[in-house]
């Protein structure tokens, strides 16, 4: 294992709690960029925190839809955040202009990203949720206002 090969194994759950849930398939990974850059860190600075290595790669266009949220949006925000899991439709073709126009846009967008992960799919939905402890922290959901 990875960790192992650099002397962070004993960091596992650290790493699993703040990086895994991935999905690929069948298969579950970690974020390759998140457990690679935490073990060359925690090689030159043994006591870090985990960190966020790919903050606002895709937030600020995320965040530009949370601040046009409808009801059902918020909705299924609430759920996500307190820990559920939401339904909606899977779309390929989206257009950024249409992004604003319904929930199953937002939140495709947002599974595109890696802010949530597939728990369930068929060939015209997903069920999903946030991936894990970085996600949830740094969700746009903490910029909605309340929910309804």
């Amino acid at each position: 294992m990875l960790l192992a090969e650099n002397g962070v194994e004993d960091r596992f759950e650290e790493v699993k709690e703040w990086y895994d849930g991935y999905r690929f398939g069948a298969t579950v990974i970690y974020n390759p960029w998140s457990v690679i850059k935490y073990i060359e860190d925690r090689k030159e600075k043994p006591y870090m925190q985990p960190q966020l290595y790919w903050g606002g790669t895709s937030e600020n266009a995320i965040r530009e839809l949370a601040e046009h949220a409808n009801d059902e949006i918020l909705e299924k925000a609430e759920t996500l955040v307190q820990g559920g899991e939401i339904e909606f439709s899977l779309r390929d073709n989206i257009v950024y202009n249409d992004l604003s126009m319904n929930s199953d846009n937002v939140f495709n967008v947002m599974l595109a990203s890696g802010y949530l992960t597939v728990i369930e799919k068929t060939v015209s939905s997903v069920r999903a949720r946030i991936p894990n402890s970085i996600c949830s922290k740094r969700c746009f959901f903490c910029s909605l206002p309340d929910s309804p």
